[in-house]
């Protein structure tokens, strides 16, 4: 309901000024009142006001609208809340035809430069940025400086086979290649048989029979795996895929480097917006650089040891991506 591409706002470029008008239209045509009332109370206030919550309008309605309707305001508080200094509501907004862009939710433009801008929950997660994010921004001739001091660091490699493999097989690989005293009991001739079936296809499983013992040494290590190998009799890309993302993630936290290279990629190129309303109603919105977080990157995934869509009972996979 309050998606960008739910409210009509994405694919074209458009002045915030024009913005605020096409969504304050379509709040209008909302079938819930209630919602739109307080949507449009949002974009006629300041970070530090009290947004009127009327009853009727739950948790879950709030969650929409702070993880959707944020995106769509971003522009319109920028600039009421002197977010970006020199952003007036003549400067053009832009929204992707995706909602899932990987890197942003929205640009603004100042000067003819592109200002993108990921939406943040001010208590939760953002946006990741995905390895091919970063292979591409280090690419960008304005960034040679930058890939030169990264493109031989196990930290810029990792990025490269992750965006190089699919899904299951990336974290594996990394491991194998640059962590490989992670789990010493597994032999290279194990790890290159396990890795040529997850290279198949994200679905890809390794039959009962056929699982190298070294590996059925970390599955039943691990009770969620373990439950998972019995349950179906065999192992599954994205079950072994689980364990391995686990410790890369785990190096990635520990390894300040990472977080260095999240800096030097998003720090000229994206800015995180927060924005949060408490159970008092009071709205913050606020804009972040990421060199400035006192927080550090990390690669994160969604993935558990088998996630799968509850409509589809597809697997619900995505490539492991920076954390801020």
């Amino acid at each position: 309901m309050l998606k960008p591409s739910e409210l009509g706002v994405t694919g074209r470029k458009r002045s915030i000024s024009a913005h605020e008008d096409l969504v304050l239209k379509k709040l209008n045509s909302l079938s819930n009142k209630k919602i739109a009332t307080v949507c449009k109370d949002i974009l006629q206030s300041k970070s530090g006001d009290k947004i009127n919550i009327p009853t009727g309008v739950n948790t879950q309605h709030i969650n929409e609208i702070t993880n959707y309707f944020a995106e769509v305001a971003g522009p319109i508080l920028a600039v009421k809340n002197n977010l970006i200094p020199g952003i007036r509501m003549t400067n053009i907004c832009e929204y992707s035809v995706s909602d899932t862009e990987a890197l942003y939710d929205f640009i603004i433009y100042k000067n003819n430069k592109p200002i993108l801008i990921s939406n943040k929950a001010l208590e939760g997660a953002t946006n990741t940025l995905k390895p091919g994010n970063v292979i591409q921004i280090l690419s960008e001739p304005a960034n040679s400086a930058l890939k030169k001091k990264w493109e031989k660091t196990v930290p810029y490699k990792v990025m490269q086979v992750l965006d190089e493999s699919n899904v299951v097989s990336g974290p594996i690989k990394a491991i194998k290649q640059f962590y490989p005293s992670t789990f010493p009991s597994i032999r290279v001739a194990d790890y290159e048989k396990v890795i040529q079936v997850m290279s198949t296809g994200n679905e890809a499983k390794i039959p009962k029979s056929e699982v190298p013992a070294s590996f059925m040494k970390i599955i039943n290590e691990n009770p969620d795996a373990s439950a998972n190998f019995k349950k179906h009799g065999a192992a599954l890309a994205s079950m072994i895929n689980f364990l391995f993302e686990k410790e890369l993630a785990k190096y990635s936290k520990s390894d300040s480097s990472y977080h260095e290279l999240f800096v030097d990629a998003t720090s000229k190129s994206v800015l995180f917006m927060k924005f949060g309303i408490d159970r008092k109603g009071v709205m913050t919105a606020l804009i972040s650089d990421p060199k400035e977080s006192s927080k550090k990157a990390f690669l994160r995934s969604k993935q558990g040891v088998e996630r799968r869509s509850s409509s589809t009972g597809k697997l619900k996979l995505d490539k492991m991506g920076f954390q801020p």
